[in-house]
């Protein structure tokens, strides 16, 4: 999608009957795509009965709660492997994710077992899954960062997250990469005049 209702609209594809949805961030451009798609994807189902705020439920948006960890989130940013600004969002809809897992009762996940496991997550997710680069330190010297942000908005927090951390005098070598189908042109004039 070009548009933000665009993408949030293939984003909703992946809602299914009954199921939890946990959107990281509200915006007024998208809501009313995730709140049509939980509506219509629920309707028919008899456990809700025609009932609007059973099915509405089963939506959450990360920035408009308070998950039950959100208090330690300082001291689980401050240990976590992946360092990228935009962690602090992430932490936020994972919390709010696991606050759902657990349904209120957290007796279920040990805390000790998710604040282990969001602080370990790149090894825990490269183990499991293979996935790599969300701000990912490879090496020291020379110092080298990799990151999956691919689209305006995703390069524009990591453009500025280099910009603080950067040495002055220090070379800066980018190799970007991008689908076919993207706009590049959008990305090009974010890049640092370096």
């Amino acid at each position: 999608g070009e548009t933000l209702p665009e993408i949030a609209f293939e984003k909703a594809g992946i809602i299914k009957p009954c199921v939890p949805v946990i959107v990281g961030e509200s915006n007024p451009e998208t809501d009313s795509v995730f709140e049509r798609k939980v509506l219509y994807t629920n309707l028919p189902e008899p456990s809700f009965m025609g009932n609007r705020n059973a099915i509405m439920s089963l939506l959450t948006y990360a920035d408009k709660v308070e998950p039950t960890l959100w208090p330690e989130h300082e001291d689980i940013l401050a240990h976590m492997d992946l360092q990228g600004a935009y962690q602090r969002k992430n932490l936020r809809t994972a919390l709010a994710a696991l606050d759902v897992l657990a349904g209120g009762s957290h007796g279920l996940i040990p805390e000790t077992w998710m604040t282990r496991s969001l602080q370990n997550a790149i090894i825990l997710t490269a183990k499991r899954t293979g996935f790599r680069g969300r701000w990912e330190k490879v090496s020291d010297k020379p110092l080298v960062i990799c990151d999956i942000g691919h689209n305006e908005h995703g390069l524009r927090h990591n453009f500025a997250q280099l910009a603080r951390m950067k040495d002055a005098g220090s070379k800066l070598i980018i190799v970007y990469g991008s689908v076919a189908h993207k706009d590049v042109d959008s990305v090009l004039h974010l890049m640092p005049e370096d």
